[in-house]
């Protein structure tokens, strides 16, 4: 087989119970299964690391092959959406599992950022960094619960995009203790209408499931027309192809429904702080 042409090996700077990271856990195995499947895909012979080190404030996580390789011409948009570094070896490796533009908008989306080393034939080094804090051993890591009355964002505009009147009402009921302006959009090509008239919110809380335009494509529409406003969808459900296609088509995040005010609050303060 050809696995048994490959000797896979882990570096760690850092003994397992000396290291405790505070991150998404999910996402971060997303990526790391996602570069992995990569490496031994495009790798026939000789061996595959992945690992981690620490290097200042950051630690590094790479996966480094002895495969393939990469084009030096072909490296400035291997992280491009819908683009491949070579549709010959594509076709015949069989793509990129879930999508190098993904795996860059996860690791961004865990503080970091991702990028590649690579030679024709010599193989590639993928690596990317999550943000490192060193803890006192003794202080537990615990999650708090978000208290509204310590909240002002009396100078944030939220524009709520949502069809069905009792689902705004909630939302609207939840964000005003917080003092924030909000605004109503009932469909997509309403919140296409308001942001060209007022760019000025501070993020759009969005629907994917709206009459008349829906939230994928109202999205579609701001990001072409360049507009920078973080966008969080709102779905009753995620499956896991149905999150990588949310991240990956360029929303900020995405809230589950039914939605809790207490999830509502961290969502947003993550992107307000």
């Amino acid at each position: 087989m050809k696995l048994d042409k490959i000797n896979i090996t882990l570096q760690k700077e850092i003994n397992d119970k000396e290291l405790y990271v505070l991150t998404d856990l999910k996402r971060l195995r997303q990526v790391y299964s996602n570069l992995l499947d990569n490496a031994l895909k495009f790798t026939e012979k000789g061996k595959v690391e992945f690992g981690y080190h620490i290097k200042g404030q950051e630690i590094v996580c790479f996966v480094k092959d002895t495969g393939i390789g990469i084009n030096a011409d072909k490296i400035d948009f291997i992280f491009d959406r819908f683009r491949q570094a070579d549709e010959s070896t594509t076709r015949k490796h069989g793509g990129t599992g879930i999508g190098l533009s993904l795996c860059k908008s996860l690791v961004e989306l865990l503080g970091g950022k991702l990028w590649v080393e690579s030679k024709k034939a010599e193989g590639s080094e993928f690596y990317f960094t999550l943000p490192y804090d060193v803890v006192k051993p003794d202080i537990k890591l615990r999650k708090e619960p978000m208290i509204v009355e310590n909240i002002d964002w009396s100078n944030k505009k939220i524009l709520i995009a949502e069809d069905v009147e009792t689902n705004y009402k909630l939302l609207f009921t939840l964000l005003s203790k917080t003092k924030a302006k909000i605004y109503w959009a009932k469909d997509g090509k309403e919140v296409i209408d308001m942001v060209a008239k007022d760019s000025d919110f501070d993020i759009i809380l969005m629907d994917i499931n709206m009459p008349i335009m829906n939230g994928h494509e109202a999205l579609k529409h701001l990001i072409k027309d360049g507009i920078k406003i973080p966008v969080i969808a709102q779905t009753a459900y995620a499956t896991d192809d149905q999150e990588y296609e949310i991240i990956d088509l360029g929303y900020s995040d995405y809230i589950l429904k039914p939605i809790t005010f207490q999830s509502l609050l961290q969502k947003l303060s993550k992107i307000f702080d």
